[in-house]
């Protein structure tokens, strides 16, 4: 079988690595540094400006005030979120890595259908999400490309008239548009890797479950080639895969 982890969170696990966000073991001082840069410009610089914004602009109507106020609220949960990713992202890693344990792995049919329906969710959940953000922030920022005059995809205070030539307007556009898809896929890919973490945990424990409720049947059959000649040998292989999903869950428990 492929490895859980591709199977089930590649797609969340790509995006998060392509910002620096998701730390490897080979990860240089340069991809933190990018990733620090992109959250300094992103979540801090950004919301900085809108908060300035809606302090000392008038300008703006009942709709653009609220539109701001929310977004800055949205900017400062993610940016609280993608923080403790940002530093201390290696417990999530040393999470996910704990699901290539061997005891982890199906070892019969019915594991493996257990198994296959909880990575079938996960990857479901990350393709759900990924392409949920895309939709919604495509159908964000283009209507100010495709609008008449030189039209932004945010309102936000600025120290210059981003309005005044091209090269100002393409500016400010590009790094407002690279400010919310980061803000967007950064803050949103984190979630479908924390609940298929705890959705793994429960998939194990089914797997538990199903080996304890057939103990007996396999004293005497054998499976992929292996007689099990003594029942105790599976039951110890319960007995460990049992302490690994608790040492498992208590990894988990300290992300939440």
């Amino acid at each position: 079988m492929a490895s859980l982890i591709q199977d089930s969170f590649k797609i969340s696990i790509d995006v998060l690595r392509f910002f620096g966000l998701y730390p490897s073991n080979n990860s240089s001082v340069l991809v933190k540094v990018k990733s620090i840069l992109l959250y300094f410009l992103t979540y801090v610089l950004v919301s900085t400006l809108i908060l300035i914004g809606i302090l000392s602009n008038n300008d703006y109507d009942s709709m653009q005030m609220n539109f701001m106020v929310i977004f800055l609220c949205e900017t400062v949960g993610f940016g609280l979120k993608v923080l403790s990713l940002l530093f201390d992202g290696r417990r999530i890693v040393n999470c996910v890595n704990c699901l290539e344990q061997p005891d982890f792995q199906p070892f019969d049919f019915e594991e493996k259908k257990i198994t296959d329906e909880c990575v079938y969710v996960c990857h479901r959940n990350s393709a759900v999400f990924f392409y949920g953000i895309l939709a919604c922030v495509s159908a964000w920022t283009l209507p100010s490309l495709q609008s008449k005059g030189r039209k932004l995809p945010l309102n936000c205070w600025l120290p210059y008239d981003p309005t005044a030539d091209l090269f100002n307007y393409c500016a400010t556009l590009i790094f407002l548009v690279t400010a919310i898809f980061f803000e967007a896929f950064a803050g949103g890919m984190i979630d479908p890797i924390l609940g298929g973490l705890a959705y793994h945990a429960t998939c194990q424990i089914k797997i538990l479950k199903y080996n304890l409720e057939n103990l007996g049947k396999l004293k005497s059959s054998e499976i992929y080639g292996v007689q099990f000649e003594d029942i105790f040998q599976h039951l110890r292989r319960c007995i460990n895969r049992h302490r690994n999903i608790l040492k498992y869950i208590m990894r988990l428990k300290v992300l939440y």
